[in-house]
């Protein structure tokens, strides 16, 4: 574990004696480490066209952890798409499959539209660190549980949408 000292000096302008004085001492510390819960930093619908292919960015979706790498990030699928597919490097992930930060930040997962009439889509997943914490609703202030949402402390699913522009339908007669 860590460990630091600092010197602390006390001081007695002699109250009583007469005789002033001080007293140096190291203090040692040991700070123990804690596996803190990832956060979400950003959960923003993507937008995309018809039948497309979209890479998620970091801009779109990105947690944090101030003691794991990105690389240790983890987003367990929970639920799959119902009109597209997500990719890691042109293959398709399937449920309970995993991608990490570092893959988004590389450019490496994609969402790809099924090129349905279908103008919106949802993937859920779960965040999780190197450790064994996951990201966790977040209850009421001042309850000392991390993580998003106003709930109770349980793991949170995140919901990430994809808004769809749909094509011109070239066999539509209008009025």
């Amino acid at each position: 574990a860590p460990q630091d000292t600092f010197q602390v000096m006390a001081t007695d302008a002699g109250g009583g004696t007469g005789t002033p004085g001080n007293v140096t001492f190291d203090a040692d510390i040991t700070v123990t480490p804690v596996n803190d819960d990832p956060t979400l930093v950003n959960n923003n619908p993507i937008n995309l066209n018809e039948g497309d292919t979209a890479n998620i960015t970091n801009a779109d979706l990105r947690a944090a952890d101030v003691d794991d790498a990105t690389r240790n990030i983890t987003y367990l699928i929970t639920n799959l798409t119902d009109h597209g597919q997500i990719l890691r490097d042109g293959a398709p992930l399937g449920l309970n499959a995993t991608f990490t930060q570092e893959d988004i930040d590389n450019g490496l997962i994609q969402y790809q539209h099924d090129d349905s009439d279908n103008d919106t889509d949802q993937l859920q997943v779960q965040i999780r660190d190197g450790g064994v914490n996951v990201l966790r609703e977040q209850a009421a202030a001042g309850t000392g549980l991390s993580g998003v949402g106003a709930e109770d402390g349980t793991i949170d699913t995140v919901k990430i949408d994809f808004n769809i522009t749909l094509d011109a339908d070239p066999d539509f007669v209008g009025p």
